[in-house]
């Protein structure tokens, strides 16, 4: 008669469970890991920091075009801006020669528990974005160059956990310009205090 899986033995190795008949690596029995009901997944964890958005982008320039790129980081960077410490006031975007976005004048404040391993806070960061992307901007910037630049205007993680930086190819305000989003955002706090 033969014996039923569910019958068999359990062996636990490394936080999965296996019959003992089948090997745990490779599972050539049909045999396969058991949930232990541990996580060891990054698949649903939560990230605490939201958007942080450049205010100073949103009121100094209008945004003609957005952009999500990725930004390489190294050491404790991640964590800083897990932990908001993150300054894009005054940072704007260039294309290098190479046809590579580059972040800089960026504020990424030194982890605390860094260790060893130190960085420059400041420091130049490459940005990633798919070439097609990068030909539209460069050609945008060529046809018309004159009056715009590139900014940071937010920084997220995604549904992956992955840091990602929203770009704006913006045109700078003028003083009137910027009186008017003055006026416009007084009204809507009126407006929501009578809502209220």
């Amino acid at each position: 008669m033969e014996t039923l899986r569910s019958e068999l033995p359990l062996t636990k190795v490394s936080g999965f469970l296996f019959h003992r008949q089948d090997s745990p690596y490779g599972f050539p029995k049909g045999g396969g890991p058991i949930s232990t009901g541990v996580n060891s997944g990054r698949s649903d964890r939560t990230v605490s920091l939201k958007e942080l958005r450049n205010k100073k982008a949103y009121f100094d320039y209008f945004v003609e075009d957005e952009y999500t790129a990725g930004i390489v980081l190294v050491g404790g960077e991640i964590k800083s801006i897990r932990n908001g410490n993150v300054s894009m006031s005054d940072s704007f975007c260039y294309l290098s020669s190479e046809n590579e976005m580059i972040l800089k004048n960026s504020y990424i404040k030194l982890y605390e528990n860094a260790g060893m391993v130190k960085y420059d806070e400041r420091r130049e960061r490459k940005l990633l974005l798919h070439k097609e992307e990068l030909r539209k901007i460069r050609r945008f910037m060529k046809e018309k160059g004159k009056g715009y630049t590139i900014v940071p205007l937010s920084m997220f993680f995604n549904e992956r956990g992955k840091c990602k930086l929203k770009i704006g190819i913006c045109k700078g305000k003028k003083n009137y310009d910027k009186r008017e989003t003055i006026k416009e955002r007084d009204i809507d706090r009126q407006a929501k205090k009578e809502i209220e």
